[in-house]
């Protein structure tokens, strides 16, 4: 998980940023960015962080677990003896008015793509900011680069996926289901993070893509599997492909070779200040220098 001094760290950047763009404190709805500034993955009911350039933060949220990296913590009852209650959405609204009540005026960030209707109203209402002002590619620029916490998660997202895979590599045969292949993968990946997150991707044999089936899988074919897994909060996805009950022809061999060659090129390929675009397209010209791709 995330740790409270990279947290801190990036509460920091954010604040440099935000005070450094005129405004006086952001609203953060996403689940996964309050995670990133906060430590608390909160997924499953509606939250809301606020953390101002100066002054107290605060957290609206359903759950007492964790440790959050805030000044206050807000709690709103989302549940009857765990039957989840059908307005956690309006409690939240009800919850964050009294909350930015002390905060008013100012021009306030928030998230264009994941902030509502209603708790932006109940913002409008209580805090009567002056502006609001769009933060999300802000939020995206601070999180192109990656600190030591959030290395850690996706080296455990990558040991989920690469234990999946050894378990593929001793179940891939004729005759056994896609959807046994998925299952002990997935067995395999939970068993080395020791942990219960999310595993799957594409698991059918014999076609580019798809989610596993209930059918044998037959000696000859191309098993491509493009598995993902989430944990602590953090993604990794990659692929493998197996020939089922056999070797792979000269022909495939070749085009392993070549594609295996420019990804130990990427290294040496990627420039600091060049785009995405410029990178993918340098990319894509060195994998068609192959005369099948």
């Amino acid at each position: 998980m995330l740790t409270r001094e990279g947290c801190r760290a990036r509460q920091e950047r954010f604040r440099q940023r935000l005070a450094a763009g005129g405004l006086s404190g952001a609203v953060i709805s996403a689940p996964r960015d309050i995670y990133y500034f906060t430590g608390l993955l909160a997924e499953g009911q509606w939250s809301l962080l606020y953390l101002p350039v100066e002054g107290r933060s605060w957290l609206a949220t359903w759950t007492e677990e964790g440790a959050p990296l805030v000044d206050d913590r807000l709690l709103y009852d989302w549940h009857v003896l765990y039957t989840i209650n059908p307005d956690n959405h309006r409690r939240l609204a009800e919850t964050v008015k009294k909350a930015a009540t002390g905060t008013r005026g100012g021009r306030l960030g928030y998230q264009r793509e994941s902030l509502t209707f209603a708790l932006a109203n109940a913002l409008s209402e209580s805090a009567a900011p002056d502006q609001w002002v769009e933060v999300d590619e802000t939020l995206q620029e601070l999180q192109r680069c990656k600190d030591p916490d959030e290395i850690d998660c996706i080296r455990r997202a990558t040991a989920a996926v690469l234990a999946g895979y050894e378990r593929a590599a001793a179940v891939i045969r004729p005759g056994v289901r896609e959807i046994d292949v998925l299952t002990e993968c997935q067995q395999a990946a939970q068993r080395r993070t020791g942990a219960v997150h999310h595993y799957g991707g594409d698991f059918q044999s014999g076609a580019f893509g798809g989610p596993a089936r209930d059918r044998v899988i037959e000696a000859g074919e191309l098993y491509i599997i493009d598995a993902q897994a989430d944990v602590d909060g953090y993604w990794c996805d990659n692929s493998r492909t197996w020939v089922v009950g056999g070797e792979p022809t000269p022909l495939q061999r070749e085009v392993h070779a070549h594609i295996a060659a420019v990804l130990r090129a990427v290294p040496q390929m990627i420039r600091p200040g060049e785009s995405r675009s410029q990178f993918w397209r340098a990319l894509d010209a060195r994998i068609r220098e192959h005369p099948h791709l």
